[in-house]
């Protein structure tokens, strides 16, 4: 996150993310693999009376050693299941 997010220091991250995860909802995945993140990402469920409820995609960010491997689209893959599990509207 903090390649795509550079202007951010760590501790205005955490208290950030503490602040959507409790105000809305929003959640953090990531990708590992031999014990290395490879790609992450942060999303959170909204409702509107346009759309109904949705998938919102805050941030999708492979590290930039790790690219052009498939890693953010395997992340994306699993966004798509996470809400047709829980049977939300596209």
């Amino acid at each position: 996150m903090k390649q795509l997010r550079p202007h951010l220091e760590e501790k205005t991250f955490v208290e950030r993310i503490k602040y959507l995860q409790t105000k809305y909802g929003y959640k953090l995945i990531t990708f590992v693999e031999d014990g290395e993140v490879k790609a992450a990402s942060g999303f959170r469920i909204c409702d509107s009376l346009a759309w109904g409820r949705y998938l919102y995609v805050d941030d999708l960010i492979t590290d930039e050693t790790s690219r052009s491997k498939g890693y953010a689209s395997q992340l994306f893959d699993w966004l798509e299941e996470e809400l047709l599990r829980e049977k939300w509207s596209l």
